[in-house]
């Protein structure tokens, strides 16, 4: 999972994903967490990337 980079038990902040119609997801979660772990933001990003190759908006915040 994208979130959660170690092999520790996960302790996930409270999140939220959306469904938009024409194929738009966002995933919003708690303010500076992803300033806080920067390799999570830049695979997010990669992620984003390969959903557009496929026509989906990937959103995260």
């Amino acid at each position: 999972m994208i979130l959660c980079r170690n092999r520790a038990e996960p302790r996930l902040p409270d999140i939220k994903v959306e469904a938009a119609t024409g194929k738009r997801f966002r995933l919003t979660l708690p303010e500076g967490w992803l300033e806080r772990r920067p390799l999570t933001r830049r695979a997010l990003e990669d992620e984003s990337v390969h959903w557009h190759a496929v026509g989906i908006k990937f959103l995260f915040a």
